[in-house]
């Protein structure tokens, strides 16, 4: 699972995966991500906003091709 997690992340951009494990793994919110890196809190939420599309899309395609997923 977590060699699924690890690939699934590499499909970010760099920028979306570093907000992204700032975010999820360390707990950080967006104001605090926003001042670390130095831009702006929409443009942080934004970035979390399209990491997200992009990790649900990838595993619900993953999922469909696995036969264990059926939407």
């Amino acid at each position: 699972m977590e060699q699924g997690i690890q690939r699934a992340l590499s499909q970010l951009t760099a920028r979306q995966r570093e907000i992204f494990r700032l975010h999820r793994f360390q707990g950080y919110h967006a104001a605090e991500i926003a001042q670390l890196l130095q831009l702006s809190e929409g443009t942080v939420n934004f970035q979390l906003h399209k990491a997200n599309k992009k990790l649900k899309e990838h595993f619900k395609g993953l999922l469909k091709r696995t036969g264990q997923f059926s939407a």
